[in-house]
């Protein structure tokens, strides 16, 4: 694991400084930076053009394969088929 990986976990606004100031040392060297320090040079470029934040790559709300409609006609579909006893393999999950 890199020193810039460590220190993210600490503090990454801290990180980020911690690479400006090692790729102001290089002469703005982004592919040295990246090597020395041994991390992407797209790091490396984030971290010069962007903020000190650290902002979640993660979605706000995470995408369903289906809408509500068809999982709940599914469902019912299903219970109704399971209590006449007729057995179908469909998988269950959505």
């Amino acid at each position: 694991m890199s020193i810039y990986h460590e220190k993210r976990k600490i503090n990454p606004s801290e990180a980020r400084e911690f690479i400006k100031n090692i790729l102001k040392q290089n002469n703005y060297n982004v592919s040295l930076t990246a090597k020395i320090l041994g991390i992407s040079r797209h790091t490396v470029r984030r971290a010069r053009d962007g903020d000190l934040n650290d902002y979640s790559r993660a979605p706000k709300k995470p995408k369903t394969k289906y809408n509500n409609k068809f999982r709940d006609l599914y469902q019912k579909m299903f219970i109704s088929i399971y209590q006449k006893r007729i057995y179908l393999y469909m998988p269950i999950t959505l």
